[in-house]
């Protein structure tokens, strides 16, 4: 399957994944999930063309395949509260199985990985969320947003950057970035 960390479109409108997003997928039979990026809320930033397309239950989500779960967290649009969405996080993570791994998927990545601080969720957003996977041993949190590719561990939990997409690619990385 396939994991994507946000912006599969570039303003959330409902033409755009007809024209541009679903056409693309459509030509493999592989699953995708998807964590809703700053791009896909369209507007207001209430999702309303990413929850028609994806169901009302996919800003916040988790599924568990082979001994891991998956969990996806909406951090952009304003149609949840950042808190409620870490208590459902905190709630999914506590319920794996202790021998599963656990994997976190969203947009925007956490201030508190300082090389992606200029572009993040805010700090306030950030510290908690950071602490709870922490607390919880994540094995691995994927982001999107900046445009490039970066790795960093914080508290013995590994962050992958993966924001590439049809934007230019940001400099701040250098050529592996």
């Amino acid at each position: 399957f396939v994991i994507i960390s946000g912006d599969a479109v570039r303003h959330g409108y409902a033409d755009e994944y007809d024209s541009y997003f679903l056409p693309a997928i459509s030509k493999t039979d592989i699953p995708f999930f998807v964590a809703i990026g700053n791009h896909d809320v369209g507007m207001g930033a209430r999702a309303d063309e990413f929850r028609s397309l994806f169901g009302n239950d996919s800003l916040n989500f988790y599924f568990d395949y082979g001994k891991s779960r998956f969990v996806f967290l909406d951090n952009c649009s304003i149609t949840t509260k950042w808190n409620d969405n870490l208590d459902l996080a905190d709630k999914w993570l506590r319920s794996a199985p202790k021998d599963f791994h656990t994997y976190v998927s969203l947009h925007k990545p956490p201030t508190t990985i300082k090389k992606w601080a200029y572009h993040a969720m805010s700090e306030k957003d950030s510290v908690p969320f950071t602490d709870l996977m922490t607390k919880h041993q994540v094995d691995e949190v994927y982001c999107g947003h900046i445009h490039a590719y970066s790795t960093d561990s914080l508290d013995g939990v590994n962050y992958t950057l993966s924001g590439g997409a049809g934007a230019s690619l940001h400099d701040r990385f250098g050529p592996r970035g």
